[in-house]
């Protein structure tokens, strides 16, 4: 799922910081919600998601790959 609005605020945040002549960050995360309330009165809903925006590679020190699942 490629998400553009996504990525947008988060450009549209560092050049905010940029035209203020703030410092830039190497790592940031955004927190988006979406869709319909998983039930009424809930502040979890059906899209939720968390988006990861590295801007400095040289800030990333190591990654993992979870093992794939096995159908027992």
């Amino acid at each position: 799922m490629v998400r553009k609005l996504d990525c947008a605020v988060i450009k549209s945040a560092h050049q905010l910081r940029e035209d203020q002549q703030e410092q830039a960050f190497d790592t940031v995360y955004g927190v988006f919600e979406e869709g319909s309330e998983l039930y009424p009165g809930s502040a979890l809903k059906e899209k939720n998601h968390i988006q990861i925006a590295v801007r400095n590679p040289q800030s990333i020190i190591g990654y993992f790959r979870p093992e794939q699942l096995i159908n027992l």
